[in-house]
């Protein structure tokens, strides 16, 4: 679902930003490995919402519907007829 998947980078920490629930709340992510995420103690990362119900309710309707919808593999599909067309300009 990344854009880093199609590459070999590896990136320590990934923050996506407040549009993981689809526009209707702001919702952002901090994605790492364990051996980072559990090196940073309770109260050392500021949230505004942690823990936030509403949230990761609609966080999870979302994805439901980016997968069910085909929605990564459709922007794939539309990426490479959008880079085909500038080659050929």
């Amino acid at each position: 679902m990344l854009c880093i998947e199609y590459s070999d980078i590896q990136p320590d920490i990934l923050v996506l930003g407040k549009s993981l629930s689809g526009g209707f709340v702001p919702v952002s992510a901090c994605l790492s490995s364990n051996e980072i995420i559990m090196g940073i103690e309770r109260g050392q990362h500021p949230s505004n919402f942690s823990e936030f119900t509403l949230g990761s309710v609609c966080v999870n309707a979302a994805l439901d519907v980016l997968i069910e919808e085909n929605m990564v593999e459709n922007s794939y599909k539309q990426g490479l007829k959008l880079l085909n067309n500038f080659k050929r300009e």
